[in-house]
């Protein structure tokens, strides 16, 4: 199962390093006087299935928000890591100083129904595991969408 976690934050292209996974996007919207929006969409693919006949393709999977999944942002200055919960369209939003952060979703807090769809587990550098990871680099007054996904495989 992918999960895939999308954070916003506008302004014209960032520099942004990213786990294998991840997709990032910089949009325009202004936020706040020195601090930046890091929107972080959250999305389920569901792969897999049946061997399929020769020839015949496996469906492209769909992505679909994943409510109800603990996003986690930890700051690269070593400060307080920073947890919210995403909404029912996959999103949680938080509003950052300028930095380097890492954006992922953790293992332990996670609830069972989240758990229960996931795939497999990624690390992050330090050895923390999660269901998947990217940094961002937070710019004041901008903001950036970050995509996580976790695939599912069906039976």
């Amino acid at each position: 199962m992918v999960l895939l976690l999308t954070v916003l934050l506008a302004t014209p292209p960032l520099a942004l390093a990213c786990g294998p996974q991840a997709q990032q996007t910089a949009t325009g919207s202004s936020t706040g006087q020195d601090v930046g929006n890091l929107v972080v969409n959250v999305q389920l693919f569901s792969g897999g299935g049946p061997p399929r006949p020769p020839g015949q393709a496996a469906p492209t999977p769909a992505p679909s928000p994943l409510a109800g999944a603990l996003v986690r942002v930890r700051p690269d200055d070593g400060s307080p890591e920073i947890d919210q919960t995403a909404d029912d369209q996959g999103k949680a939003t938080f509003s950052l100083p300028p930095g380097a952060y890492t954006v992922y979703l953790p293992l332990d807090g996670q609830s069972q129904d989240v758990l229960s769809q996931a795939s497999g587990i990624r690390e992050l550098p330090d050895g923390t595991q999660s269901l998947d990871w990217t940094t961002a680099q937070v710019v004041a007054n901008q903001s950036m969408d970050v995509s996580l996904g976790i695939t599912q495989q069906l039976p």
